[in-house]
């Protein structure tokens, strides 16, 4: 996967398909992950309600994943799905954004998030996501490619975003999630804990990835809609925007 992204990236910084088959791609792909992301937290809502003493105010949301409990499976599937909608989403945005030179991590780091859910779905973390097996373990340390990924990628799509006037407003967008991103990641860590609200920690940081990949694929299928857009970016890319 990752030689044919690299070759997608390669190929493509600067220039955005107009090829009907790839713009019906991105488009498919964005409003798949737009559903998809609206559809997490309804899902896990409802699916926590269904566990008997489970609070969504102090309990991890990996906890509706244990093996004891018997709808398991339904977290499994749905972050196997994100997973696999986050990895598309990466090519999307290679094949229709471009990259800029200063920002050329923004397909990898999307694509990053997309292997931390996958390692997330096939490796449920334990009672109280404290490792007590392998499988916890590395559910808990999976923690950190995932962070990595959410802190980093918002701005440097900000700068790919840049390379379009037309798309500029995604990039402010992106910039302010980064930012409300990293202050909410460091209470969830600190504050929330202390208050015995490691979940609602978890699920304000939860709402702002899930918005910043809305907003990315928002901008895919505004890209793999307009020829206007495709005409712009290949201008861009002529006076040097990109490189090729």
């Amino acid at each position: 996967m990752t030689v044919v992204l690299a070759n997608i990236i390669k190929r493509n910084s600067g220039r955005a398909f107009s090829v009907a088959g790839n713009r019906r791609f991105g488009i498919a792909v964005g409003i798949g992950v737009i559903l998809a992301s609206l559809a997490y937290p309804m899902i896990t809502f409802l699916l926590g309600l269904r566990v008997e003493g489970y609070s969504h105010l102090r309990d991890h949301i990996s906890e509706l994943g244990l093996a004891t409990l018997p709808l398991n499976w339904v977290l499994t599937v749905v972050l196997l799905v994100d997973a696999a909608l986050i990895f598309a989403l990466a090519f999307a945005v290679a094949a229709h954004l471009g990259y800029a030179k200063s920002a050329r991590s923004g397909p990898w780091l999307i694509g990053l998030f997309g292997l931390a859910l996958f390692i997330g779905g096939v490796f449920p973390c334990d009672e109280n996501c404290r490792p007590t097996s392998v499988a916890g373990l590395i559910h808990v340390l999976n923690i950190f490619p995932s962070i990595i990924a959410t802190i980093g990628a918002p701005f440097a799509m900000r700068k790919t975003f840049a390379l379009n006037t037309r798309l500029s407003v995604y990039g402010t967008m992106a910039f302010i999630n980064g930012l409300l991103t990293i202050f909410f990641i460091i209470i969830s860590m600190t504050v929330f804990p202390a208050l015995d609200l490691e979940g609602l920690g978890q699920r304000l940081v939860l709402v702002l990835q899930l918005s910043f990949y809305i907003l990315v694929a928002t901008a895919v299928v505004h890209v793999a809609l307009s020829a206007n857009t495709f005409k712009t970016m290949s201008a861009v890319a002529a006076l040097g925007g990109n490189t090729g």
